[in-house]
């Protein structure tokens, strides 16, 4: 089944009345605009953590538009409960036992944010994943396997930029398709591997950082990784794309 997860956690609709009033969990369906233009809106409003009993500690807003045309808006306001745990937001078309529902890839909500998804495989919605994250004590140097995905097609280059700083909102890229943003600073690039789109269809490709990760000072250190891709579109027309953007921890695992 189709699942939409807006903040994957055991959330209590009734757990802040006490302070908030007015909290809880709230659908309405607007059909106002008629046929065809229908939205459903699901609100959590200042809802609180089932594990937290204090009303009022753990105040959370959030809400889903569903609308009738098959967009979906994940709209996000004060969230000062959920720390210090994961919390997993996103959505899944759902899927079967021969047509698997696609992971869609992840991305930090604290850095990204708006964005827009696509369809997978229609090219904007290429994604980059890391294998691993980097650890301390795995030697005096070490690699980063980055998987690309979802190539769109005419793709001519992929690179893989890594910096020790990120663009906080991103910037649209170039020639960029809709959507797509560089989220990593150009003139601070610590390290790129490029390669010709046909090496980056199978498995992915091994990365050097060129660190000593070994040394003092690695500890909590915090790099950025995204992909670019330039392609041709059927017109012959230059087009950048971006991946999401990963935040890699330097840590002891």
């Amino acid at each position: 089944m189709a699942r939409v997860c807006m903040a994957w956690r055991d959330l209590h609709a009734g757990r802040n009345v006490t302070t908030h009033p007015a909290s809880g969990l709230y659908v309405q369906t607007d059909s106002s605009g008629g046929v065809g233009n229908g939205v459903t809106h699901v609100t959590w409003l200042e809802v609180g953590e089932f594990a937290v009993a204090a009303s009022g500690v753990s105040v959370n807003t959030m809400q889903c538009a569903l609308f009738e045309n098959g967009q979906i808006e994940m709209r996000y306001g004060q969230i000062n409960g959920m720390q210090g745990a994961v919390v997993i937001s996103g959505f899944s078309r759902g899927g079967s036992t021969t047509v698997p529902a696609i992971d869609g890839g992840s991305r930090d909500l604290s850095h990204e944010v708006p964005f827009t998804t696509t369809p997978e495989g229609t090219g904007a919605g290429i994604t980059l994943a890391p294998d691993i994250r980097p650890i301390l004590g795995a030697g005096s140097a070490f690699s980063l396997t980055h998987t690309m995905n979802a190539l769109p097609v005419g793709t001519l280059l992929a690179a893989v930029l890594i910096d020790f700083q990120a663009i906080t909102p991103g910037v649209p890229l170039p020639f960029g398709a809709s959507g797509c943003l560089q989220s990593i600073a150009v003139p601070n690039i610590l390290a790129t591997a490029v390669a010709p789109a046909s090496t980056w269809t199978s498995g992915g490709t091994t990365l050097p950082l060129g660190l000593a990760p070994d040394a003092g000072g690695w500890m909590d250190a915090v790099a950025w990784t995204q992909g670019i891709v330039l392609s041709l579109d059927p017109s012959g027309n230059p087009s950048t794309r971006s991946t999401n953007a990963n935040k890699l921890v330097f840590g002891l695992r």
